[in-house]
């Protein structure tokens, strides 16, 4: 009689036991769990709940966590350099705590995700170009990521360059009419980034007295 109702007792408790069990469970959240940067990166706070021990582990090398590890719940900054690379960036971080139940190491993971723009960029398949004295084009290979538009520095009267602006990639003829000054001449013409206007390529086109 005294055995049943200890089993009773015990069968009574075992949800209870199983519960606290559970309870001890190892669990993790990061707020926030994504950001968004330019192409010049930033910095920010993020908070860390928590129960157990902790490590976060970022998939982009240069991303700098402090500190990349702790215990219980922590506040850690985050520092996103500028972008050295011509494509978007999408970097996880990963925080993952770590716990031990019923004699088994357990583990729970928050990822965050950080997009940075890419580096913005414009170039040119060659820098220099001749065109005869005669007058006549030359042809360059431009790349670009955002909008873009030239001027010319010592612009030479007749020079033409088509498209004058453009989105991203194109095809660029630069021309001079007939050279009749009797010498030499070149001028530089300048394509920069409309939303970044210090990113800039240059291309020297010149032309040899007839």
């Amino acid at each position: 009689m005294r055995f049943n109702k200890i089993f009773l007792l015990l069968a009574a408790l075992l949800p209870l036991m199983v519960s606290c069990v559970e309870a001890e469970a190892p669990d993790v959240s990061v707020d926030p769990n994504k950001m968004s940067f330019n192409y010049e990166g930033g910095s920010f706070s993020a908070t860390i709940t928590t129960n157990g021990d902790w490590i976060a582990e970022s998939t982009a090398s240069d991303i700098v966590i402090t500190p990349s590890s702790g215990s219980q719940d922590g506040v850690v900054r985050i520092e996103v350099p500028a972008s050295r690379i011509k494509e978007t960036e999408a970097a996880v971080i990963n925080f993952t705590t770590s716990k031990t139940v019923r004699d088994t190491l357990k583990t729970k993971k928050a990822k965050m995700v950080i997009t940075r723009e890419a580096m913005p960029f414009v170039e040119l398949s060659a820098n220099e170009g001749y065109v005869s004295p005669d007058g006549g084009g030359v042809r360059v290979s431009l790349s670009a990521n955002h909008d873009w538009s030239y001027t010319a520095t010592n612009p030479i009267n007749g020079l033409t360059v088509k498209p004058a602006e453009g989105t991203f990639n194109a095809e660029v003829t630069i021309s001079l009419p007939e050279n009749t000054t009797g010498a030499a001449r070149s001028s530089e013409v300048v394509f920069s980034l409309k939303q970044y206007p210090d990113v800039k390529a240059k291309y020297t086109i010149r032309q040899n007295a007839k």
